[in-house]
């Protein structure tokens, strides 16, 4: 039987300057800076419109791909499993006055910059396939 793709839409979320280290496959948040590695993340903590953290907003790592040094979010495992979403999306702003990316995406220092003027930052996400 073949991967059924299931599409996400995009989301709205609201990312606040509080920094976070998520392990995914331990499903560990904790309060500031840690190890890094493809499913531990230093980042920002992300809530969705109603409220409900959903994940940690992190700077891209990988150097060939096109979002590198921008701004990603994985998904905290119990959010992802309830809203049936894939595990990373890339973050979009919704004014486009705030992106650097010739792609329209949100350099992560940049973002960096907003949230410590500003305390918070709405934005948005691209919406993509996921199997």
């Amino acid at each position: 039987m073949k991967n059924q793709r299931i599409y996400d839409s995009e989301l709205t979320l609201k990312i606040v300057n509080e920094k976070m280290n998520y392990d995914f496959d331990k499903n560990n948040l904790i309060s500031g800076e840690g190890i890094t590695n493809t499913w531990r993340k230093n980042g920002y903590l992300a809530y969705d419109m109603n409220g409900e953290k959903l994940g940690i907003i992190f700077e891209d790592d990988k150097e060939k791909n096109i979002y590198y040094k921008c701004a990603n979010i994985l998904f905290f495992k119990p959010y992802r499993v309830k809203h049936n979403l894939g595990i990373w999306r890339i973050i979009k702003p919704i004014d486009y006055s705030n992106y650097t990316n010739a792609n329209g995406y949100i350099d992560f220092l940049t973002l960096e910059q907003i949230l410590s003027e500003k305390g918070s930052f709405v934005v948005t996400t691209k919406p993509t396939y996921h199997h």
